[in-house]
């Protein structure tokens, strides 16, 4: 009984240990694979977040993020926009952009992140990496060059955490793979090794 009671546990473990062993395996395989900048090559993407400076309060300029899909509409209805960053204000307006999100301790549902880095270049340019999560399962960053009226997309990045359920799912589906595969061997050799005894028996 004792031997019994050891080997069901012994089972136990095994499939708890294989399933969150696979849970942590498909999440770190698909972050691993999506997880990374990409060159933009042809058409922006449309989720490629670009920082957009327009006047502000008390003469104080504003940043906002928004997405490339959605610049023309922005552009036209704050025709006095830019996206040069005006010198010596990168810190406050990225410290307003930070508490105006979820992360910064804003009371909103959107955005759950929102920063920027930026460098002066030479011939005017700026140099830019910006980060925008309107979601806590949804990221993307951008990084460009830009003038006043012009940006120049190099990479891009967008990555959506893939949920509970669909892990919960693949990890299933991947140990009932494995233990069939595994039973399916086991099988098989117990059969060859039968044949082999009665052979030997002959």
């Amino acid at each position: 009984m004792a031997k019994k009671a050891l080997s069901r546990l012994g089972l136990a473990l095994l499939l708890v240990v294989g399933f969150l062993g696979s849970c942590g395996g498909i999440q770190f395989a698909l972050h691993k694979k999506f997880n990374q900048r990409k060159p933009v090559a042809g058409a922006v993407p449309p989720e490629f977040p670009v920082v957009v400076v327009v006047p502000g309060e008390g003469g104080k300029p504003r940043a906002e993020i928004v997405y490339y899909k959605d610049l023309p509409e922005f552009t036209a209805k704050n025709p006095q926009s830019s996206y040069r960053v005006p010198p010596g204000e990168a810190e406050r307006l990225r410290d307003e952009l930070w508490k105006a999100s979820v992360v910064g301790g804003a009371k909103v549902e959107t955005p759950w992140k929102a920063s920027f880095k930026v460098e002066p270049l030479a011939n005017d340019r700026q140099g830019f990496e910006v980060e925008y999560d309107p979601y806590d399962d949804l990221s993307t960053k951008s990084w460009y060059e830009a003038t006043d009226n012009e940006i120049f997309p190099q990479y891009h990045y967008q990555y959506a955490e893939v949920g509970g359920m669909f892990t919960a799912a693949a990890a299933i589906f991947l140990n009932v793979v494995l233990w069939a595969a595994g039973l399916l061997v086991f099988l098989a050799y117990k059969l060859y090794s039968r044949r082999r005894k009665r052979k030997a028996l002959t």
